[in-house]
């Protein structure tokens, strides 16, 4: 029954989609997620001014660099289709560990997917031990519809939302192609982040390719594991928890659709610094 709701709920995200809606009826603050890194480890410490941000090429001036410590929304997203069988226990063991580090005010929602994704338990602050032990769907892959389902939820005001979905990448049911997924996530608030099961099927290049872009457009990424992934996995943790957060009110809105954004470093030694963040937003209409 859950995973019929789900299929007619991306029925209807199929048929708004063709339709080109945004999260957003009117833009008027935008917030990033920004990760620094000084080679592997996050760079603490930056202000405000250590930031520049850029609208269309043009430079924003900063509102507000928010507390680092803002509550957490995390969802959860596995992959429980036939390819992943030997590895999802192990993943949902690391999960589970995962969503031992959040706070209090943090929030965790999990969903899995097979031939349809199912909510196992919706977003809440306390979902106790029990939550990886519930059953999980069977059957074939629909990795795209998943990931829309899971991208397509509203920042709640003061939060963030980091989506995080293990899977090999390879989808072979979905309603939805592969660059709907991407053309989602440009309009998301979430930041998504693939976990790869190296010793999985493989998808097709340009699949992996479409999926990579999503993720990166959000600020997130692309992590391959092939030993322990609870490493992987609080390591995508650390870094979410670990970035800066910058609000900006963008200074000409005249144009609608996607409109891009870069975040450099204002510092001397800005070179030494990798500089991850999200590459765009939607403002109104358009894709």
């Amino acid at each position: 029954m859950a995973a019929a709701a789900a299929v007619a709920s991306m029925a209807l995200a199929v048929a708004a989609a063709q339709q080109q809606p945004t999260f957003r009826s009117r833009t008027s603050v935008v917030i990033v997620d920004v990760l620094v890194r000084d080679g592997s480890r996050p760079v603490r410490g930056l202000e405000k001014a250590d930031f520049q941000i850029f609208d269309e090429g043009f430079p924003q001036q900063i509102d507000e660099l928010l507390p680092e410590q803002m509550p957490i929304d995390l969802t959860i997203l596995l992959d429980a289709s036939g390819s992943t069988a030997r590895a999802i226990e192990s993943f949902k063991s690391s999960a589970a560990k995962v969503s031992g580090m959040l706070r209090p005010e943090d929030r965790l929602r999990v969903m899995a997917f097979a031939t349809g994704p199912v909510e196992l338990s919706p977003l809440t602050a306390d979902p106790g031990p029990r939550i990886f032990a519930a059953p999980l769907p069977v059957g074939a892959t629909s990795l795209n519809d998943a990931l829309v389902l899971a991208l397509a939820r509203a920042r709640h005001p003061g939060r963030r939302h980091l989506v995080v979905a293990y899977t090999d990448g390879a989808d072979t049911s979905s309603v939805l192609e592969t660059v709907m997924v991407a053309r989602v996530a440009r309009r998301s608030d979430a930041v998504l982040h693939l976990v790869l099961d190296a010793h999985e099927t493989r998808p097709p290049a340009d699949d992996l390719r479409l999926l990579r872009e999503a993720a990166e457009s959000t600020g997130g990424g692309v992590s391959e594991i092939s030993t322990d992934a609870a490493v992987t996995l609080r390591q995508v943790f650390d870094d979410f928890r670990e970035s800066y957060v910058l609000r900006f009110t963008p200074s000409d809105l005249s144009s609608t659709g996607w409109r891009s954004l870069a975040v450099r470093l204002t510092r001397p030694d800005a070179d030494r610094y990798t500089v991850r963040a999200r590459k765009g937003y939607s403002a109104g209409g358009g894709s």
